[in-house]
């Protein structure tokens, strides 16, 4: 039987919209509160009893697959940002709200885009 292994190909767009949501201050908020729930999986095992021995092994693969869980996404985004960033030392930043319907909140104002 072979591994499951799904590939998943980010577009430039979506990887630069990563690469922006990383430097929000609230993405450090959303990564404590990932690894906060990852740690509650982890607590059931350390109070657990030492004769409880399918206890302890039912709780051990629970800390283990949220464990992974987080370290799998956080790693393709590493990745996918790192590659994204390297690839464009020179070039002008992509921007991803070329595309975004603003409903009719901007207007033009000579040759620049105004919000009001």
């Amino acid at each position: 039987m072979e591994d499951f292994e799904p590939i998943v190909e980010l577009q430039e767009e979506e990887i630069a919209s990563l690469a922006a949501i990383i430097q929000h201050p609230g993405f450090k908020v959303y990564m404590k509160i990932w690894k906060g729930v990852v740690q509650q999986f982890a607590l059931p095992l350390i109070n657990a009893e030492s004769h409880e021995k399918e206890k302890i092994l039912s709780l051990q693969l629970s800390a283990k697959v949220a464990a992974q869980l987080f370290t799998g996404v956080t790693s393709q985004v590493n990745e996918a940002v790192m590659m994204f960033t390297q690839s464009r030392p020179s070039e002008t930043p992509l921007d991803v709200t070329n595309n975004l319907d603003m409903g009719g909140l901007t207007t033009l104002e000579g040759d620049e885009e105004s919000l009001f």
